[in-house]
């Protein structure tokens, strides 16, 4: 029963906090929904209750400045508030429009929610100052009129800065490449999925967009640097960033080509292989040939000599019964002439030699 209590209690638990969790959100807000040619006004994100997010913000329209790219994450992955402003600055008649997009992700729900949402502000010419009206005073007699002042003309505006060159550009961890004034080049391994570009400009009034971190995808990703002035002027900078593509073998093919050896070598290696192949062939024709020499001076025993030497012992021992008498002779038996045989030259084919035939009585002899 107190088990049951217990997992009862842990459910409802577990509802109030999910019921209590404040999903992630992000807002667009403007300073001002009108304004005139040249003023200035803020853009504002608000990121809510996220632990991440990753969110833009991009205008159109006679406008300067206006962009927002932020995708960053809380240092303790709790939810957390987050607001980021940018400066804009009109510069010309027409409607500004600005864009959110992105998304953002709570930590208590663990899901990412999409923001969006637009602002639009109006510009208009600034109207001129209208001049103080004199009064004409009332006539009077013998009083001389004292003629009113000359409306003052306004001071006329300092001229605004033309600059619109940028001071540095440069892509973390990588090293671009320049072709022109106003395009770069830059290759990145496969496994760089996203690049940061920092740029700044020359003059504190010109505004930038397009620095910040980029996206890339397999092959070739074009970015767009743009200054502005602040007389309006832009700067264009191109930046193909090419992501090279993926390759499973490569490690494979890396370490054949470590471990493979040079020409040289194979070739003195090869070389060597065949001398001793040559000279172990030549080692083996010289045993078989001396082995077949010496098999072909050894005697040959045939089976007839040796039945006749059986025969002729079986005589002899009836004989000795019968008679009662030795008949060892009183000589030593002659011994077989020498084979000349031997003296030949043991370079003559073996055909020409004749096969001595020999019993085993001379066997046993020549052994002792």
């Amino acid at each position: 029963m107190k088990k049951v209590q217990a997992s009862i209690l842990a459910i409802i638990i577990a509802a109030l906090f999910s019921a209590n969790a404040i999903a992630a959100s992000g807002s667009l807000s403007v300073s001002s929904g009108s304004v005139y040619v040249g003023d200035s006004f803020t853009a504002t994100v608000n990121v809510n209750s996220a632990a991440a997010w990753n969110v833009h913000v991009t205008s159109t329209g006679p406008v300067s400045g206006c962009a927002i790219h932020q995708a960053d994450a809380t240092a303790d992955a709790e939810d957390a508030n987050r607001t980021f402003t940018a400066s804009c600055k009109a510069t010309g008649k027409g409607t500004i429009t600005l864009t959110l997009s992105g998304d953002v992700t709570s930590a208590a729900t663990g899901n990412a929610a999409n923001v969006s949402g637009t602002r639009t502000v109006t510009v208009t010419e600034k109207p001129a100052p209208t001049p103080t009206p004199t009064q004409t005073p009332a006539a009077k007699p013998a009083p001389t009129m004292t003629p009113a002042p000359a409306a003052q003309n306004p001071e006329p505006e300092a001229p605004k800065s033309t600059n619109n060159a940028l001071k540095s550009l440069s892509a973390e961890g990588y090293e671009l490449e320049k072709t022109n004034d106003n395009n770069y080049i830059l290759t990145v391994p496969n496994d760089a999925e996203t690049v940061i570009i920092n740029a700044a400009a020359e003059d504190e009034k010109a505004t930038v967009v397009g620095s910040g971190e980029h996206t890339l995808e397999v092959g070739e990703n074009t970015i767009e640097i743009v200054v502005t002035a602040e007389d309006g002027s832009q700067n264009k900078i191109t930046i193909v960033v090419t992501r090279k593509e993926a390759c499973k073998p490569c490690g494979t093919i890396a370490k054949a080509e470590e471990s493979k050896p040079n020409d040289l070598g194979l070739i003195i290696g090869l070389i060597a292989s065949i001398c001793v192949n040559i000279a172990l062939l030549i080692a083996l024709i010289i045993l078989i040939v001396s082995k077949r020499k010496k098999s072909e001076k050894e005697p040959t025993i045939t089976p007839e000599a040796t039945d006749s030497a059986d025969a002729d012992d079986g005589l002899a021992d009836n004989s000795k019964q019968s008679t009662g008498t030795s008949t060892e002779p009183t000589t030593a038996p002659e011994e077989p002439a020498a084979s000349t045989d031997t003296d030949k030259n043991d370079d003559a084919a073996p055909e020409s030699k004749p096969t001595p035939v020999y019993s085993w009585n001379d066997v046993y002899k020549a052994k002792k």
